[in-house]
Formats: structure tokens, sequence, C-alpha cells
């Protein structure tokens, strides 16, 4: 076989797609030929890593921690030349034709392209980050990148014509107040607000007006960051420090003129709406916001936090147009699921409940319950096919109530009861008394380890569904109803969310949301560092390719579901995407270790 035969083969494999005309030729001048009959083992765990491969025909086994397979255009094995020796050994799964690359020579291809280079030296996490790098702008800026407000001060017995006159002087909307050691801001808003509408006297103090506890950030600190600040206290702006000075301030306008999508106006819209139809239309932001977002490469990751606290607002302001104000102190209104972990992008239904203090009539309450869950459905939340809403009398009783049915649950198990427990285990507290839901978080926690085989068994439903990787190393598709696509959420989705949250409760760590229940799991030590990075990139990545197909079925007028379409993804993508399968399966057998999976009846 020529050079030109292997030119053209590689020339239409990612990444020698990216080398320049020179480059690869020289590489394919470098390359030679294997030939393996069925069943030989061609490569030692353990020996001199010298070569690095690329199939061209047949399939290869790798066996080692995880047994893969590779199939024509697939190539290994990158690490092992930078170790220099093989962690696995590599056999012929059938008839195979290889070609091969001395180490050097190979090395020296690598670093002659900077897109290839950055291929093979980044891990199967770091690939997944460094998709988002060239786009993800915003996010990777800090604070101090852009220009913001010097701050102006004045002490805090100014009188308010002083301090407005000082405001004017500097051309300012907002002045600081010092306190003596303590920093209060009075904005023009509050001038409007406390002063002209009460008719206050302009030579009272200007402290009496400030708003102290004010929200700051460190001037090093992401802009994104900044942003989540603000539309989660629903603030215009933040104080900006520099160690423990005030170094100026940041108002929601200076980051919006750097955006397309401006969520912080959305959150406010929500806070402002009086009518349904208002919501709607701040609802509708949501949603363009979402797709902005992900159109400039923000990491999926980073939506969610927006979208939840804005669809905690929405749902914030539909239990106080539901539930009368003299009750909302007795009861708590929780959601789960997505939504509860904060991973709902776009709305695929309701999970939601009501907890109340034990004296209270829940059936009083369900003409109420009955309502919140009407008019979020008017509003584009579709209803919960399994019933878990609030007007459902199993989702709307007291303290007690549930906590008598946890019990069960936990300590006479049936099958039900492995449906229903992990829906428990995500709840976040929305509206209401806060006190109950953490009684219930509490109470759950504490039954769920007194009795560590359910959390084993809740684990083993992580095993449930094959990782949809065929022996060949290609996809696993759907042949029916769903023909030519996968269901990523059994394939990839679940396995991790279960996996993280039984592992989270098990190591009685708080956070609901799966990334943050990850970087606990590796604060603690349980997880190390780079595992930890691949299962938030992984999950990353299954969030962003599920949602980016939802949008695609969407707008051609299909109903959005977990399943996608392999052929819609780039090269780079699917590559990623098998890289994504294979931590998924990592993660299936650490957990397999560590709950002794296999010891269970």
């Amino acid at each position: 076989m020529s050079s030109l035969d292997i030119k053209t083969f590689l020339s239409k494999i990612h990444p020698f797609d990216e080398l320049g005309e020179f480059e690869l030729d020289e590489l394919c001048s470098k390359a030679d030929i294997l030939y393996v009959k069925e069943n030989d083992e061609f490569l030692k765990a353990s020996s001199s890593a010298e070569c690095f491969y690329i199939v061209a025909k047949g399939v290869v086994k790798e066996i080692g921690e995880s047994e893969f397979y590779y199939g024509p255009k697939d190539f290994f094995d990158f690490e092992a030349l930078l170790s220099g020796s093989y962690a696995s050994s590599y056999v012929a799964a059938e008839e195979a034709l290889l070609y091969m690359v001395a180490k050097e020579d190979f090395l020296r291809a690598v670093h002659s392209n900077t897109k290839v280079e950055n291929y093979f030296f980044l891990s199967a996490a770091k690939k997944l980050e460094e998709k988002h790098k060239s786009v993800d702008s915003y996010l990777v800026r800090k604070i101090s990148d852009i220009a913001y407000e010097q701050p102006i001060f004045v002490e805090a017995d100014t009188t308010i014509i002083g301090a407005v006159t000082r405001m004017t002087e500097a051309n300012k909307t907002f002045v600081l107040v010092d306190f003596g050691g303590e920093v209060g801001i009075v904005t023009d808003s509050d001038l409007r607000k406390k002063v002209l509408m009460a008719r206050m006297d302009l030579d009272e103090k200007v402290g009496l007006i400030a708003s102290r506890n004010i929200k700051t950030i460190d001037k090093n600190d992401f802009l994104f960051n900044a942003l989540l600040l603000m539309t989660k206290h629903n603030i215009k702006r933040v104080v900006l420090t520099d160690g423990k000075e005030v170094c100026g301030v940041l108002q929601d306008i200076d980051i919006l003129g750097s955006f397309s999508t401006h969520t912080q106006f959305v959150a406010r819209k929500i806070d402002m709406a009086k009518t349904k139809e208002d919501l709607k239309s701040a609802i509708a932001d949501i949603d363009s916001s979402v797709k902005n977002l992900l159109s400039e490469g923000v990491k999926v990751k980073h939506i969610i936090k927006l979208v939840s606290e804005l669809n905690i607002r929405v749902f914030s302001k539909v239990f106080e147009w539901s539930f009368p104000s003299d009750i909302r102190d007795d009861i708590a209104l929780v959601i789960f699921g997505s939504e509860g972990r904060g991973e709902q992008i776009l709305r695929t239904d309701q999970d939601n409940a009501v907890i109340c203090k034990d004296g209270i009539n829940p059936a009083e309450l369900s003409e109420y319950a009955a309502a919140f869950n009407d008019i979020l459905i008017w509003l584009g939340y579709p209803e919960c096919s399994g019933g878990v809403m609030a007007k459902n009398p199993y989702y709307l009783k007291t303290l007690e109530e549930y906590k008598k049915d946890i019990y069960s649950m936990v300590m006479s198990p049936s099958e039900k009861s492995f449906l229903n427990i992990p829906i428990l285990m995500d709840i976040k507290f929305v509206a209401g008394n806060e006190a109950l839901a953490d009684e219930i978080k509490a109470y759950l926690k504490k039954k769920l380890q007194a009795n560590p085989q359910i959390l084993a068994r809740m684990a083993g439903g992580s095993l449930s569904f094959e990782t949809p990787l065929s022996m060949l190393g290609g996809f696993v598709l759907d042949k029916k109803e769903h023909s030519g696509e996968m269901d990523i959420k059994k394939g990839g989705i679940f396995p991790i969310v279960n996996s993280i949250r039984a592992l989270a409760y098990e190591k009685n760590i708080d956070a609901v949301s799966t990334f943050e229940r990850i970087k606990e799991l590796n604060n603690s030590g349980f997880i190390d560092r780079v595992f930890a990075e691949e299962l938030i990139e992984a999950y990353n990545f299954l969030l962003e390719i599920r949602l980016k197909e939802r949008l695609y079925k969407i707008q051609t007028g299909q109903k959005p579901d977990n399943y996608i379409n392999p052929s819609r993804l780039s090269k780079l993508e699917r590559d990623l995407l098998k890289d994504v399968l294979k931590i998924v399966d990592k993660l299936k057998k650490f957990l397999f270790a560590h709950f002794k999976l296999g010891y269970l009846s």
C-alpha cells in the first residue's frame, strides 16, 4: 500500500484532517503497515510504547482497566507514548490491518500543528473543555477585563442634599456610604422612593436611606458569577473589592452591554409580572436566552444555573398568586427531579409538591395546589405524566405524613420505593417555610444512611441500561420507533445522575446539583480530581448534545425527547461522545466495586 493510499485514508480522519499538505505527506511517509491475525496479541500491557496505531481494516480489542474495541479509522495509544509503556494489551478481535508510526515520528507530526497537538495532549475531560474555549468568550473574562464604575464615597452623617450633590458632580447614579468600616449604598432609585415620594427632609443624614449588607464580589472573579449574583438577588449593582478594599461598582448595564442575552432583564420582568400574560412573556425570554447563550458557546452547566434561578422566580411568583398569604408560612413549596437539581433547561414536565405543617389539613389546600399546577401548565410547564405535582394528594400532605411514607419506603422497601425515594432525594425548597423542607431532607438522609443497602440497590439502577457502544466501537442505535437514534438519558445521563446521587447521600453531602455533588465528592477525597473533572465535563457534554437535539426537534415541529441522532453531530462531537460513554462505563465499574453490587441478592 502506497503513502498516497495512506494519505487518502488519513485525510478523512479527525484530527489528521487538520494537518497541512506537507505535514500530512511527512506523516504518511513514516507510516508502516502491520497485519495481525485474528486472536493474535500484538501488544502486551507494560511493554515499551514504541508506536502509534491507526486501524485501517478489521477490529482490535483493548484489554485493560476496561475493554474497548477499535474499528476502522479508530486509533490508539497516545497516552502510552507519553508514559513510555502500554497500560493495556491489544488483541485482534478479527483479522486486522493497521498503520503504525514510530513514536518520535508521530510526536514530531503532532507538534507540527497546534490543533492536532491540542487534540492529543488533552485528556478526555480537557478535550471536552477545549471544545468551548474559543467561544466561551465572556465566561473566561474577568470583571477587571471590562470597564466598571469607580467608587465615590460620603460619610453616613452627610446630608442627603450633600450626597446628591456628590453624585451629580461625579455624574453617578449611586454613592457609597461609609458607616465607619461598613459600606452601604444609595442609588437614584432610593432617592426617588425614599426621599421624594416620602417627602423626606433633604437635610436628614444620608445614612438613614442607605442599603446595608450589600453584595460584593472580587474584581478578579468572572463576569458570569457577577451576573449570576445579580440575577439571584434581583439587584442592579454589586460592589467590587480588591482584597478587603472597595475598588469599584459593577452595574448590570456594564455586563449586559457585553452580552446578547439579557438574563438580568428577564429576572426583573418576572418579578414585575402582574398577570399570567406578563409572566408568559418573560418565560419566552428565558427560552430566547437559552438559545442565545448556547449559540455563543456557553457551557450548559453555566446556562442551567441562570435558568434555574429564573425558574425559581417563576415558581415563587405563581406560588404567591395561588396560595393565600395567611397560610404560606405554614407550608413549603418544593421541587424534585431535574428541576430540583437545577438541571432542567427546557420545560419538559413538572415535579413539585407541598409540605404542610402538622395540624394543617392538606385537603383544604387542594384548590390552591390545583391552581398552582394549572397556572404552570398554562405557562408552558407540562403536566407530569407520573403525577408528581402538588395537586396530587400524595404530594400534598403534612410533614408527619411525609415522614411516615419515607420510613415505610426505606425500612420496608418495595419496587415502588425505588421509584419514589430518588424523587425525594433531589428535593429543593422554593417558597414558604424552608424549615419544613429542611426537616424532610434531614429525615430522609438519616433513614437512608441507617439502611445503606437501600442506597446500594438504588445505585445499582445505574447498571440497568447498557452503555450504547458496540463491540466494534460504534454507537448502538434504536432500530424501532427511534430508528437511527440513541436514548442519551438511559445511555449516559441517568447513570451519572443516579450514581452521583447515591454516593452523595452515602457521604452526607447536602448539594443537590449533580455538578456540585461531584465537586463535593472530590473535595471530600472520595474521588480524585481527574475523575471528577472527567465526570463534570462528560455530564456537561451529554446535557449539551441533548439540548441541541431538543431545540432541533422543536424547530422542525417534532416533540423533544431524550433521543439524539449521532449523524447530526460533528466528527469531533462523535469522538467526544465515545470518550464520554467510556467515562460512563468507568463510573459504572467504580460504582459496582464500591457498593459491592455483585453480592446483592
